[in-house]
């Protein structure tokens, strides 16, 4: 009997699945549970109650700083699944590739390798595919060349910096850093200059309307809506390009620093293979207007952004689960 073959990026914003044939499905990652433990929405649902539910509905994300509670994880993939028409029975036989850092602590690897298992369905298996190897694929770049490429991936919760090599991740960073920490910054700069408290929805759309990587809309200003702190009420107030320019200067700033550790860890030769190959951009975070050039100005090499960077992960565990070539994590192969 055939082998059913499913990709999974498990993000911490978005979660996507990839059937045999390729298509992508995606959803928000998160999970709406009462205080009894049950769970009332998951995924695009479960993201339109947040910050708006009544205090006894919990609304989290299962992978925001990578996967640890197995049981609400189990409960969005199974969400996921469903939205493909796809029922436990018809798992059957199957295996998930799934993407996970290179530096994914072991708690977090586990609760990962649970998820096919919890479908209870024989002869269903999870393999763990390093997460920068499955991004130089979908970025088309030959990951099993011996030549290194520089990946960043810049996520919601993590931005991850790697050099792959012969299917392998030579060196790589964790950062604990991303597009949510941002947000949480956006949201306390508003409060600081104009005494005003917004929400996390209206931190991200300021972001993504005003963010420029250079700096280059400084007229620009946004209405956004909140409390004013001062009086208590609900309000609104015009909130500057500026200052959200500023926020997200920060985190490149500290991703540049980061990237220049980096090349000075790796060996010459691989070095080199990155200089001449540049820096590739994935993750929601490379969106950010005028980011390949920012990167390209501050490390003085090539910066390419991938398209559809959001699904560029997802995109290479496709490829690599076709494939007849294996892949490695933690010193063991996977076809």
């Amino acid at each position: 009997m055939s082998v059913k073959k499913y990709a999974l990026d498990p993000g911490a914003d978005q979660i996507r699945l990839c059937g045999p044939d390729g298509t992508i499905y995606t959803q928000a990652s998160y999970i709406a549970v009462r205080n009894k433990g049950e769970t009332i929405a998951a995924g695009d649902e479960a993201a339109a109650l947040f910050e708006k539910a009544s205090p006894d509905i919990r609304v989290c994300r299962p992978f925001k700083e990578g996967p640890s509670d197995t049981k609400e994880a189990v409960h969005l993939l199974k969400y996921t699944i469903h939205g493909l028409g796809i029922d436990a029975p018809l798992l059957k036989n199957t295996a998930f590739y799934i993407a996970a850092a290179h530096k994914a602590s072991s708690v977090q690897l586990r609760t990962l390798s649970m998820l096919a298992e919890s479908f209870g369905v024989r002869h269903t298996r999870a393999f763990l595919i390093p997460k920068p190897v499955a991004a130089a694929a979908g970025a088309d770049i030959n990951v099993h060349a011996p030549s290194g490429c520089l990946i960043a991936d810049l996520g919601a919760s993590f931005t991850e910096l790697s050099v792959v090599s012969l299917g392998e991740v030579a060196d790589s960073t964790l950062l604990h850093d991303g597009g949510s920490g941002i947000d949480m910054e956006i949201i306390e700069t508003v409060r600081s200059h104009f005494n005003f408290q917004i929400g996390t929805k209206t931190a991200c759309a300021l972001k993504t309307a005003l963010a420029d990587a250079r700096g280059d809309t400084p007229l620009k200003a946004m209405a956004a809506y909140g409390k004013n702190l001062q009086t208590g009420l609900p309000g609104c107030t015009q909130i500057p390009a500026g200052l959200i320019c500023e926020s997200v200067r920060g985190y490149y700033d500290r991703v540049v620093t980061e990237i220049r550790l980096l090349l000075e860890r790796i060996s010459p030769e691989l070095t080199s293979d990155v200089i001449r190959g540049g820096l590739y951009l994935t993750g929601g975070m490379a969106l950010v207007p005028n980011a390949a050039a920012f990167f390209s100005s501050q490390l003085r090499m090539p910066a390419h952004l991938c398209p559809s960077p959001g699904e560029t992960v997802i995109r290479g565990l496709y490829k690599l689960m076709t494939q007849k070539q294996p892949v490695r994590i933690n010193s063991q192969e996977y076809l």
